[in-house]
């Protein structure tokens, strides 16, 4: 005779297979959203934030190249395709970090005006929010805004609070090894760069209504505190909120907050929603989200 837990079991059995069936389908129409919007936008709307890094030579109110030349240097194979199609592979390397982060909702963060401004201006915040967001795992990864929007590395405070030494040693050295090739290669972009910035006013107003100075101090205090109590979804915040510039675009990167907050475990690697490998952990070590 069939045992009285076997029917619970069968039914528990359904629910779990329709969760995955759900999960399944919103994750194939997150791609099939993402793809039809890079089709729709493919060398149209108005990207104007892809033209300070297409050509680092361009200056024009708030547009002027401000990003490290070791960027520019990176990213120079890219600017070999014309406007239009640079501009693509943009929006959709963008497209793409959305979909990682968001995989079941995707389409519905497609219709907030934040997200779909920063993909039609093509700039690269949400990839930069991945990157934040994966280096919890991936340390080195903290190169990419190290090397484009230095001040959101003060959420580094992580390592430094945590004395993840190592950690910190590796996301700083990997970001100083490309900055000295970079400087080698071409010693007197750097002074020029070096020059921009000596000159480059922080002053609020519209469409940078607050400046970065009195930013860091908040950024700072969020992560530390999130790092003593282990909180790793303060990370990704503390860099939103140390960007250099913080405008309506930046809110489409608080997606990045969500994979962090997804998942529990015992520590930094396992918590974060962007490792699979993440398994169940005992309550008592649970980080608090």
């Amino acid at each position: 005779m069939p045992s009285p837990a076997q029917p619970d079991e069968t039914a528990a059995t359904r629910r779990e297979a329709g969760v995955r069936l759900a999960k399944f389908a919103l994750l194939v129409l997150s791609i099939a959203v993402a793809v039809i919007y890079w089709v729709t936008w493919y060398g149209g709307g108005s990207p104007v934030d892809a033209r300070a890094f297409y050509d680092p030579d361009y200056a024009r109110d708030e547009f002027v190249y401000l990003w490290t030349p070791a960027f520019a240097q990176v990213t120079a194979p890219l600017r070999l395709l014309d406007f239009a199609s640079f501009v693509a592979v943009v929006r959709g390397l963008e497209l793409t970090a959305l979909v990682l982060m968001a995989p079941y909702g995707a389409w519905a963060f497609l219709l907030l005006p934040p997200v779909a401004a920063e993909i039609n201006a093509a700039n690269i915040n949400l990839l930069l929010v991945l990157a934040i967001g994966l280096s919890v795992r991936y340390p080195a990864l903290w190169a990419f805004p190290l090397l484009t929007k230095p001040s959101a590395g003060v959420a580094m405070l992580w390592y430094v609070v945590r004395r993840e030494w190592r950690s910190a040693a590796i996301g700083v050295g990997v970001a100083g090894l490309i900055a000295l090739i970079s400087l080698v290669l071409d010693p007197g972009q750097w002074v020029a760069w070096v020059g921009r910035l000596v000159q480059f006013g922080d002053s609020s107003g519209w469409p940078f209504p607050w400046p970065v100075w009195p930013r860091l101090p908040i950024a700072a205090a969020i992560v530390v505190w999130g790092a003593r109590t282990n909180r790793p979804w303060t990370v990704v915040l503390a860099a939103i909120i140390g960007m250099p510039r913080l405008y309506f675009l930046s809110l489409a990167m608080f997606v990045g907050l969500l994979p962090l907050m997804r998942r529990r475990g015992s520590s930094t690697l396992q918590v974060s929603g962007f490792s699979p490998a993440a398994g169940p952990q005992d309550a008592a070590d649970a980080p608090h989200v």
